[in-house]
């Protein structure tokens, strides 16, 4: 993926755009990363955003009233299982899996 984000669908590219940057801005965040279709390059606008965070003391980190404040969320949910990982969905129909890392 280069820094254009023009290997991302249209649909996807404002809110990872805004996403990346607000990465960039949290003195928190150690790293961000993606994963999934996205890392792969086979997207299309209906996939999810699979947005990994190393953060500093991730159990001070309150990831989805993070997420909730860069994008308004109509669900998130833990991901039954997986510790620091949760489902959301914002109020454009975007999914994004948001997993926390130390």
């Amino acid at each position: 993926m280069d820094s254009t984000l023009e290997d991302v669908p249209p649909r996807l590219r404002p809110t990872l755009r805004m996403l990346l940057k607000k990465c960039l801005d949290d003195g928190r965040i150690r790293s961000v990363w993606l994963e999934g279709s996205l890392a792969q390059g086979s997207a299309d606008d209906w996939s999810d955003i699979d947005l990994h965070l190393a953060v500093i003391q991730p159990e001070n980190f309150a990831a989805i009233e993070w997420l909730d404040s860069k994008v308004h969320l109509v669900l998130a949910d833990a991901i039954p299982g997986l510790s620091g990982s949760f489902i959301c969905l914002t109020s454009d129909w975007i999914q994004i899996d948001l997993n926390v890392h130390s």
